[in-house]
């Protein structure tokens, strides 16, 4: 499952990527723009994609989280 969403998430990147530079065959200023906005949102969905596969595998393997940690410590 993981798998699919890491193909969609390439395809998506790079179809939006894609569009913003052929902009810069009409506008170059415009490429710049939309290449920064972009790249930035990738950036955001792939960080937030990062931490969500880590929680999940986390929990796949540890179990869930406990409510309070003085149980595993104390």
């Amino acid at each position: 499952m993981m798998f699919l969403f890491a193909i969609i998430f390439m395809i998506a990147s790079g179809t939006l990527s894609g569009m913003s530079e052929g902009i810069g065959f009409f506008n170059s200023t415009a490429s710049v723009i939309l290449t920064m906005v972009a790249e930035t949102a990738v950036a955001a969905v792939q960080a937030a994609g990062v931490a969500a596969v880590y929680v999940e595998l986390r929990t796949v393997k540890e179990g869930p989280l406990t409510d309070s940690l003085t149980d595993i410590f104390a």
